[in-house]
């Protein structure tokens, strides 16, 4: 992609698929560098947000004539079908807390809130049987092995 979001060269439909989204990332990116977003942390965070949303890294390229360019790399893990009673997003929320990230860092990673992070380990504790969120990890990382 140019610095500018306009899709430069792409090797998969996925980046096809996503390139609207992709393209407001990148101006979200540069909007993340400026003077004004660097003094401002909160502003800076939330351009950046897109660019750990759990789908796509944007890094930068720079080509031999100095022409800027931004790689999209597709990082988003192949689709697991969750066991049990599990919601996918239910899974995921789990296994992130399961490796001790706190609720304020799972909604970061997946481009949630922390409200929406908080209900998704309530129910998926409830489903679980656990009454608070330290017994649901345990129960769910016994249930994962």
């Amino acid at each position: 992609m140019s610095s500018n979001g306009a899709l430069v060269h792409a090797k998969s439909d996925a980046v096809v698929g996503h390139k609207d989204e992709l393209r407001d990332a990148v101006r979200a990116f540069d909007r993340a560098r400026t003077k004004a977003a660097r003094s401002d942390v909160e502003l800076a965070t939330r351009r950046w947000r897109p660019l750990v949303s759990a789908q796509w890294s944007l890094l930068d390229e720079f080509d031999t004539d100095g022409k800027r360019f931004v790689v999209a790399i597709d990082n988003r893990p192949a689709p697991r079908i969750p066991r049990g009673p599990l919601s996918e997003r239910e899974h995921q929320v789990l296994t992130q807390a399961e490796l001790g990230h706190s609720n304020k860092e799972i909604a970061y990673e997946l481009g949630l809130s922390s409200a929406t992070v908080r209900v998704l380990i309530h129910r998926a504790a409830k489903k679980l049987g656990a009454s608070t969120r330290a017994e649901a990890i345990a129960k769910f990382a016994r249930g994962s092995k």
